[in-house]
């Protein structure tokens, strides 16, 4: 049995409270989208073709990273989305799905201890203390396809009950 957070305990709705409810609970706004039966495969998040409009919606949201040249860029236009096709592997065709969900972001300076722990981990601190997520999820960001170093790990390893990886070496989630 996967030892995971599941979609039923995640809750973005709760991001929508009042600023002021959020406050008192230690945290801010921030933009979360639950997406659901897509493939994680070789660094790219694989879609189905048959998908929910709210997936096109959540590609439309932006995110700012060193690796995506600074500027605010669709998380389309990063190129780590794609719809399945006939090429793909079989594993890709017909998936198992996970119960498994990971939390993937975009770090603005990921390899600056301090930014770093100003921007993921205090956020991801706050997504614990509203009830978002819980100490199960798996912690991925995207950081280019480079590997974490050892600060990454020591600071998300605080924030969670798995082994936090990025994108480039978790291969694909089953």
């Amino acid at each position: 049995m996967e030892v995971c957070s599941t979609p039923p305990h995640i809750h973005p709705e709760r991001l929508m409270l009042p600023k002021r409810t959020l406050e008192a609970r230690g945290s801010r706004k921030h933009k979360c989208h639950v997406l659901t039966n897509v493939c994680l495969w070789r660094r790219e998040f694989v879609l189905q073709p048959e998908d929910k409009p709210e997936h096109r919606l959540a590609l439309r949201m932006h995110v700012r990273g060193v690796h995506v040249g600074f500027a605010e860029t669709s998380l389309l236009a990063t190129k780590l989305f794609r719809y399945r096709n006939h090429s793909d592997p079989d594993q890709i065709q017909r998936p198992r799905w996970s119960r498994c969900v990971p939390l993937v972001w975009w770090p603005l300076w990921g390899y600056n201890i301090g930014d770093f722990f100003q921007h993921s981990v205090t956020a991801i601190s706050e997504l614990l203390d509203v009830g978002v997520i819980d100490r199960n999820v798996n912690l991925m960001p995207e950081v280019g396809g480079w590997r974490l170093v050892d600060f990454q790990q020591k600071l998300l390893g605080g924030l969670t009950d798995q082994q936090a990886a990025c994108l480039s070496l978790q291969g694909r989630l089953r």
